[in-house]
This record gives C-alpha cells, sequence and structure tokens, in this order.
C-alpha cells in the first residue's frame, strides 16, 4: 500500500510532509428528513493524530464518521483511509481495509450471554479474517493469552467470566476498548464513547482511550458534545455546525485557553 504524503504548513513557515490517515474530500450527504446531513466538508487527519468532531447533536458529526468507517455512503465527495476509498474498493478489497479500522459505538453494549473473555477473543476475528482467526483459536494458545491482556489493560481481570449482557455502561465500554484493542486498528473511530456515562466514568474512560491511542500510535477521532472533551484528550477540534466545518484547529495551549473563555 502506498502512504499518503501531504504538505502542510511548518511552524517555521515553511511546509513540513505528514503521513495522512484520513481525507476527507468535499463530503456531501442528505437525507429525506434534514435538509443536508453534511455540506461540502474538507479536511485531512495525519497518522497518530487525536482529533475531536463536536458540535450539537444534528451538527452531523455521527454521519461524517461513518462515512469514514465506510457505514454510509456519501452523495457527493469521498472519503479515503490509508489512500483508499472504501465506497470504491471491490468487495474483497474492501474486506480488508476495513481490517485497518474500528468502530466504537457509545450508543451500543455488548449483547448476549457470552463471556467478557470470549466477546474480546471473537474480535480478532476482524484482524486476521474468519478463516485465519479460526485456525489460532483453534491450534494457538497465544490468541487466548493476548485476549486475556487486552481485556486485564481495559477493564481488569475480574470481568473475564462476566457475561457482557451484565455490564455497567462503563464495564460495557472497557470491555468494548478491550476488543478494539484485540483487533489491532491503525484507526479508531469512536462515535460518541462517554454518551451514557457520567462525568466520572466519562473522563475514567476516556484516560484509558487515549493512553491507548497514543501508546499504540493509533490514530484516533471522536465525536462529542462537550467542548470540555475536546480540550482535554484532543490535539485538535473539527467542529460542525449544521453539516458545514465551522472550525478547524489545534489543541495547543493558547487554543486550550481560547476555547475556554469562549465556552465559560
Amino acid at each position: 500500500m502506498v502512504a499518503v504524503v501531504h504538505e502542510f504548513p511548518a511552524n517555521s513557515g515553511g511546509t513540513s510532509s505528514v503521513v495522512v490517515a484520513v481525507c476527507v474530500e468535499k463530503l456531501t450527504k442528505n437525507f429525506s428528513n434534514v435538509e443536508r446531513a453534511l455540506d461540502d466538508v474538507s479536511f485531512d487527519i495525519a497518522v497518530g493524530q487525536s482529533v475531536a468532531l463536536i458540535g450539537s447533536d444534528s451538527a452531523g458529526k455521527s454521519t461524517l464518521l461513518r462515512c469514514c468507517a465506510g457505514i454510509i455512503t456519501p452523495d457527493a465527495g469521498k472519503v479515503t483511509v490509508f489512500g483508499q476509498d472504501l465506497a470504491t474498493l471491490p468487495a474483497r478489497k474492501r474486506e480488508g481495509a476495513l481490517r485497518q479500522l474500528a468502530f466504537l459505538d457509545g450508543h451500543s453494549k455488548p449483547q448476549g450471554e457470552i463471556s467478557c473473555l470470549e466477546y474480546v477473543l471473537n474480535s480478532a476475528s476482524k484482524r486476521f479474517g474468519k478463516l485465519k482467526f479460526w485456525f489460532k483459536r483453534k491450534f494457538s494458545k497465544s490468541l487466548r493469552e493476548e485476549a486475556c491482556l487486552c481485556l486485564t489493560n481495559a477493564a481488569g481481570s475480574s470481568l473475564f467470566d462476566r457475561t457482557v449482557s451484565s455490564l455497567s455502561p462503563l464495564e460495557a465500554q472497557q470491555v468494548a476498548l478491550a476488543a478494539v484493542m484485540m483487533q489491532q486498528p491503525r484507526l479508531i473511530l469512536a462515535d460518541a464513547p462517554t454518551v451514557t456515562l457520567d462525568r466520572v466514568s466519562a473522563d475514567k474512560f476516556m484516560d484509558l482511550l487515549i493512553k491507548y491511542a497514543r501508546e499504540s500510535q493509533r490514530t484516533l477521532i471522536f465525536t462529542s458534545r462537550e467542548l470540555v472533551d475536546a480540550l482535554a484528550y484532543a490535539d485538535r477540534a473539527i467542529a460542525l455546525l449544521q453539516g458545514r466545518l465551522e472550525l478547524d484547529a489545534p489543541i495547543g495551549a493558547e487554543e486550550a485557553r481560547m476555547l475556554r473563555s469562549m465556552a465559560s
């Protein structure tokens, strides 16, 4: 696969070359019940960045994230992920490309009577594909050991034998994060990951998510209605207003002070 390299302004006044993880170009999406969910949105996200998509409930954040994940097909424009346009890839290549990303949905939780450990273990199928996963699970003990480590790091060993349907909202998100760790994606797309959590639990989960993304050098895009999440956890904020790009700014110390003063 060929890495996509774009030129961005450097602090010195010249340009610097950055490998692009996600490139959104003139993205537009219409739904029957709204005028326009996304309206000519464009931006690039570099490999390793943690980016907050912020805006109101009707701003278009979830639609944009689902376009990036290949779940929703845009009406115009395109999204390329690590140089590949998911909407135009043949089915077999698309399946391989989708293994590079994980979608974490804060509005849903793991369901069923399966144990947390089995749930995390099964997520490795997204990494290897069904056939290779079946072979590794049947003949390799290391895969189960890896699942134990992922679950311990995200939620602790006390959840190994708990069924996923019995989990609290925070535990459910922690187990979902363990499954993401097991998948080992290059890109994590987290839609409202703290929407069901109180502020204390939300901060605990976001600390885990950001720590994993930064230590493993994953690219992370997460949506939030809360400006505080962008200030605390993102390298960069992208704000949407009624489907249009309203703000795209880095979150350094000066920018954080400015945004806090605007929010107060």
